[in-house]
């Protein structure tokens, strides 16, 4: 019994594992305009705010909310926050 638990948790993990990293790929395209901090953590400033992303997670922060969502909805967030600024 103890085993067919361990085996679930091992399966688990490794699904994880793999969804961070398909996130990850996902993002690289918007990557190139933040500024790298670790593998999974990167930021810019916005608007004279920062912003703070973690696309394996498919989290960011800004203006002390967090919010959640693909690259795609990421890539939104920037276009619809960015017209007409230049600190990108």
């Amino acid at each position: 019994m103890e085993n067919d638990i361990n085996e679930v948790f091992r399966a688990i993990k490794e699904e994880n594992r793999r969804i961070k990293e398909r996130n990850l790929e996902e993002a690289r395209p918007i990557l190139k305009f933040f500024k790298k901090y670790t593998e999974y953590h990167y930021a810019l400033k916005l608007k004279n705010k920062r912003l703070d992303y973690w696309p394996s997670t498919n989290k960011w922060r800004y203006d002390d909310k967090t919010y959640h969502g693909n690259s795609k909805k990421m890539y939104q967030f920037l276009l619809d926050n960015t017209l007409g600024q230049k600190d990108i």
